[in-house]
């Protein structure tokens, strides 16, 4: 735990972009690919009737049916032939190997400068590609940790406040349900509670007195502003209930990080976004795992430069694979880390090619010149483009257009 705190501070500000990445990741692993390809005649590539490959043999076409001659029947395909970039891409040799999976030429398409970047240093790439992959096997690891991991990033304006209250998050998750009871039903209570945290942790282990003291709120410094709401709260029953789980461990939590609930709640907007996390972490059980065991559990997390679960932080921690390069790569490739994990396999097949490393890394410019083309994504991302660059027919086909 030691290494773990001596790197928290430093560590903090990759977190949202850690949980996004991981949760992006996660996500396009259950789809089965990172970017699904568009098969041979979706959506409005129509065939044009422009081309005809002479050197299309039954026995050619790898996929088993006539998708190579049909793609290249299309409109897109024949303005693509026509662009400079894309002809300086299909003339390297590398850039084949380089499109042979189009779940993996998409993903790069997506962002094809960090990839470049990332290809020039293989050495690099490879050992990013492995670290991609040994957390997205922890990570899958731990699925139900993973829905809490979406939420932050779905909403990261209102966790992002957390990166820097550690010991607040700690005591939000541990004591999730009584937290999620104010936030939903009585917000200005709770207003007032965070506001005023350290007035509240004598009611720990004696909510009578709390029951007491919400019905005349009035009489009470720290709930005078808002009586009528304290009194509110007095009168259910439900959320009293869950104040008084674990001995008041929730009103124990306001008072032992009081200064952080301040700060929390020290404007309105603050505010909501405290609120909104309280309740989502209310709605989704994985968060519990991050308050079992207080703030040492949220600062592994937080150092971990991402909300994932202990479990898998700690197998990466013990085997020496929680490194800096790995948190460095969430805060500069992020996107490109995450489609690694997504597809960890093919990615880990594909920094093994130094041919395709080679051509990623020299057409970085035309791969960006590309990647916001609609005609280009279509084309990459159907299988039967691999097998046509296999097989020489799109360079046959850009030299008849010429």
């Amino acid at each position: 735990m030691t290494t773990i705190n001596s790197t928290q501070s430093s560590n903090k500000k990759y977190l949202i972009t850690g949980a996004a990445v991981i949760a992006v990741a996660v996500a396009a692993y259950g789809l089965g690919r990172v970017y699904p390809p568009l098969g041979p005649v979706e959506g409005t590539i129509a065939p044009a009737g422009r081309y005809v490959s002479p050197q299309i043999g039954e026995g050619d076409v790898a996929l088993g049916d006539t998708s190579v001659a049909e793609l290249m029947q299309t409109d897109v395909f024949r303005v693509m032939v026509k662009d400079a970039n894309f002809r300086q891409l299909v003339n390297d040799p590398g850039f084949a190997a380089l499109a042979s999976d189009p779940s993996v030429i998409s993903a790069i398409a997506a962002n094809p400068a960090q990839f470049a970047a990332l290809a020039k240093d293989a050495s690099a790439f490879r050992s990013l590609a492995q670290q991609a992959a040994d957390l997205s096997a922890a990570s899958k690891s731990n699925l139900a940790d993973v829905s809490a991991l979406s939420v932050m990033a779905q909403n990261s304006a209102a966790f992002s406040k957390l990166a820097d209250n550690d010991a607040a998050f700690a005591a939000l998750a541990g004591n999730s349900k009584a937290f999620a009871a104010l936030a939903a039903n009585h917000p200005s209570a709770f207003a007032k509670m965070a506001q005023n945290a350290a007035e509240f942790g004598k009611y720990a282990n004696n909510l009578a007195a709390f029951k007491v003291d919400a019905a005349n709120a009035g009489k009470v410094p720290a709930m005078a502003g808002d009586a009528a709401a304290f009194a509110k709260l007095a009168d259910d029953s439900a959320a009293l209930s869950a104040l008084s789980a674990n001995d008041g461990a929730a009103f124990k939590a306001l008072g032992a990080n009081a200064s952080q609930f301040r700060q929390l709640a020290s404007s309105d907007a603050s505010f909501r976004n405290l609120q909104v996390a309280a309740e989502l972490m209310g709605k989704n059980p994985a968060f519990s795992s991050f308050g079992k065991n207080g703030s040492a559990l949220a600062d592994a997390a937080l150092s971990a430069s991402k909300f994932n679960s202990l479990a898998a932080l700690s197998a990466l921690q013990g085997q020496g694979k929680l490194s800096a390069s790995m948190q460095s790569a969430l805060d500069q490739h992020g996107a490109a880390f995450s489609s690694m994990m997504g597809n960890s396999k093919a990615f880990s097949a594909l920094a093994g090619n130094q041919a395709a490393l080679s051509a990623l890394a020299k057409h970085g410019p035309a791969l960006s010149a590309l990647s916001g083309n609609s005609n280009f994504r279509a084309l990459v991302g159907n299988p039967a483009f691999g097998a046509a660059l296999r097989f020489g027919n799109v360079n046959a086909a850009i030299a008849q257009a010429e």
